[in-house]
């Protein structure tokens, strides 16, 4: 008779399970352009994938996704771009906040981030700002953010 310990039992049953996506909860892309003009492909792949821009700087692009209400509190949602660069390349950094709030929306309860592995409302605002992210530049998004579990 074989006698297995509970730890190494675990680690059979854990080998045996398929692997889930790596956690990714921003995307960074590379676009071949100066800043001023990757403010506005950032605004248009937002708008194009229903991220309605609410502010929009030389430097920052943001898309609140409202709030909505809940047992328990409020959620807000808001996808940002973060923009740098020279004159002939801009680095964007997208990435998505979820804050809840208490019943009156005015105490901060939680404070997430948006990630790949999100379900309910955080996972489609999560498919909309990867569809804006591969309009913009799909070579810099990797496979396993656009994988949902």
């Amino acid at each position: 008779m074989i006698r297995l310990s509970v730890s190494a039992l675990a680690l059979v049953c854990a080998a045996t399970l398929p692997l889930g996506a790596q956690k990714i909860d921003s995307l960074a892309l590379h676009l071949h352009m100066p800043r001023d003009k990757a403010v506005d492909a950032v605004v248009s792949a937002f708008t194009q994938n229903g991220l309605g821009v609410t502010n929009s700087t030389p430097s920052f692009v943001e898309a609140d996704q409202g709030r909505t209400v809940g047992f328990g509190g409020q959620t807000a949602r808001k996808v940002r771009a973060m923009l740098f660069g020279t004159d002939s390349m801009t680095t964007v950094v997208l990435v998505g906040d979820e804050v809840r709030y208490d019943d009156d929306g005015t105490s901060i309860l939680r404070r997430l981030r948006i990630d790949n592995r999100a379900g309910g409302n955080g996972g489609k605002v999560w498919k909309m700002m990867v569809a804006a992210a591969m309009v913009l530049d799909s070579a810099s998004v990797p496979e396993a953010a656009r994988w949902k579990q």
